[in-house]
C-alpha cells in the first residue's frame, strides 16, 4: 500500500503540477475541441482512475519483481511509458483535433510520470541488505 500511495501522490501529483500548471498553459492556452468546459469536468472519475492506475502499476511491478532496486524501477517505468502512455497519447491525437505541441507535452509528462513511479517502487522494493 505504501508504494501505491507513493505512486499516486508523488508521480500523479508531479504530472498534475507539471502538465496542468506549467506545460498545458504554455503549450495550448485555449480549450481543446471536444473537451468539457471548465467547471464541468468529472474530477471524481479521474481520481478513481488515477488510484486504479497506481494500484495496477505497483501490482504489475511486484509480480515481475527481480530485487534489482531503482534500476529495475526505472526500466519498468520506461516499459509502462512505451505500452501505456505512447498508445494513449497517440490515440487521442489520432481521433481528436489536438495540436502537436499537446501531443509532445503529453508524451513528455507521461515519461516523467512513469519514470518517477518506477523509481519510487524500485526504491521501496529495494534489495534487502543482509
Amino acid at each position: 500500500w505504501i508504494s501505491t500511495a507513493a505512486v499516486f501522490i508523488v508521480a500523479k501529483g508531479l504530472v498534475a503540477a507539471l502538465f496542468f500548471a506549467v506545460i498545458f498553459d504554455f503549450v495550448y492556452n485555449k480549450p481543446l475541441p471536444g473537451t468539457r468546459p471548465e467547471g464541468e469536468e468529472f474530477h471524481l472519475a479521474e481520481l478513481i482512475c488515477m488510484i486504479i492506475w497506481s494500484l495496477a502499476f505497483t501490482y504489475i511491478y511486484t509480480r515481475g519483481y527481480q530485487n534489482k532496486g531503482w534500476t529495475e524501477g526505472i526500466r519498468f517505468g520506461l516499459i509502462a511509458w512505451v505500452f501505456y502512455f505512447i498508445p494513449m497519447v497517440t490515440g487521442v491525437w489520432a481521433y481528436f483535433e489536438v495540436p502537436t505541441n499537446w501531443v509532445i507535452a503529453g508524451l513528455l509528462s507521461g515519461l516523467a510520470e512513469s519514470l518517477t513511479a518506477g523509481l519510487l517502487v524500485g526504491l521501496i522494493y529495494k534489495p534487502k541488505k543482509i
